[in-house]
């Protein structure tokens, strides 16, 4: 009975024993074998689980709901010589301040290896990749602490197995898994020491990490766990790509402009002065599509000015004729500026897509080369600075020796439907 109840509940063996047998009424079912629908409460304090193999997860009852307004800890630890795999079969949470940790070799935020909260998964639950320690014993900790005491997700749910010692690779960084609003390429391990990671943001959006969207794996010492280039207690998993208050674009002869929040219509912040600016090259046209505008106050509205456009739309006139507006060809230079003007700025605020008549160069690889094959100018007249390809123009990727490319080879400038024009695949990797 103890043994069953510590290993899926986490309850204290010192607990009495008429808590126990309540605890075992709802926990083990008529067969004596755990059910994964079952009500599960939290430990009071740190449980140790010490079983070789075994399930835990979030107070509640999962998958249907979690309990809010819980700290729980959990230490799988097996003997020396093994090491411990967990197999997490979702995470979802709805807070930004609800979290699930995975600690490796000890309970500091050194040994920190994932974390999940609520503004990564509140949306599409996490399903993780299988996790194995470097070390014997891995820390699991779930904190929930703002809302109501019941949240109607999934939480998470794990199981674990212990095994011998080299079962993981020695000398390789964490999955990231899945980031918002973005891609990492490649998009899975492994990844060994001098491996690099790019986050390819959607258009709109931004790397949250100070260290921008190429990382790589490195070991500081001889003796600490491999990790991505990334400050001091910030990890992989918690970067995401979010849209931003203020953008320039000088370069991009397609994209898109998002507001804050981007795409959570229930997402709201006070404005600060929004403004995104697009500059693509002199010459080629410039298309706006507004694909989504959300007025909710007669004092909301969204100015656009420049290559000869003066345009305000509002609760009144919320969209352009056809949603589109195309700029005046005698006047096609200089900046254009999307304004939002309100007390309140939404997820759905703005959502506009541009586009030029030409494809911008869509950058190198890393470990690899390019061969360029166009028939028009290498860059656009009177901006020696910008690359320039036109519909049927091409770009070819290969890599260096000992790796293998990854994706299409070649991509080529081609007609879209919500742009102009677009390449017609996204860039491979080495």
């Amino acid at each position: 009975v103890k043994q069953v109840i510590s290993q899926y509940t986490g309850v204290r063996r010192s607990r009495n024993i008429y808590t126990m047998f309540l605890m075992l009424l709802v926990v083990v079912g008529a067969s004596g074998e755990f059910r994964e629908d079952a009500y599960v409460s939290c430990p009071l304090d740190v449980t140790l689980l010490t079983d070789p193999l075994g399930s835990l997860s979030s107070p509640g009852r999962y998958p249907d709901y979690y309990m809010n307004n819980q700290h729980c800890e959990w230490n799988v630890r097996a003997p020396e010589g093994y090491t411990v795999m967990l197999r997490f079969r979702g995470v979802q949470l709805w807070d930004p301040a609800h979290y699930v940790t995975v600690k490796d070799g000890g309970d500091a935020m050194d040994n920190l290896l994932y974390r999940w909260t609520g503004l990564t998964t509140v949306h599409s639950p996490a399903r993780p990749a299988p996790i194995i320690t470097y070390t014997n014993q891995v820390f699991i900790a779930f904190e929930a602490f703002e809302g109501d005491d019941r949240v109607n997700m999934e939480g998470f749910y794990l199981d674990y197995r212990m095994l011998p010692a080299g079962t993981p690779h020695p000398g390789e960084c964490v999955d990231p898994g899945p980031i918002v609003n973005g891609r990492v390429v490649p998009p899975h391990g492994p990844y060994r020491l001098g491996d690099k990671l790019r986050l390819e943001c959607a258009s709109g959006t931004e790397s949250t990490s100070a260290e921008g969207d190429v990382f790589q794996c490195e070991q500081l010492e001889a003796d600490s766990f491999p990790r991505w280039s990334l400050p001091e207690g910030e990890l992989l998993s918690d970067v995401s790509c979010e849209a931003q208050c203020q953008l320039t674009d000088e370069h991009s002869s397609y994209g898109a402009i998002r507001s804050p929040g981007w795409p959570d219509p229930h997402h709201e912040e006070p404005n600060r002065a929004c403004r995104w600016t697009i500059n693509p090259a002199r010459g080629y046209g410039l298309r706006l599509y507004f694909n989504r505008t959300d007025f909710r106050a007669e004092d909301e509205y969204i100015e656009v000015k420049g290559r000869g456009v003066h345009l305000r739309l509002n609760q009144l006139n919320p969209y352009p004729e056809n949603k589109t507006v195309h700029t005046d060809p005698n006047l096609d230079s200089g900046r254009l500026d999307v304004a939002y003007y309100g007390k309140f700025i939404r997820g759905t605020s703005v959502e506009v897509f541009y586009s030029s008549g030409y494809c911008s160069d869509p950058g190198g690889i890393p470990y690899g080369s390019r061969n360029d094959t166009t028939s028009s100018p290498s860059t656009a007249p009177s901006e020696p600075d910008r690359t320039v390809f036109l519909p049927g123009d091409s770009v070819t990727y290969s890599c260096e020796a000992g790796y293998e490319l990854v994706g299409q080879a070649t991509l080529t400038c081609v007609q879209g439907t919500v742009y102009l024009y677009q390449w017609d695949n996204g860039r491979p990797y080495c």
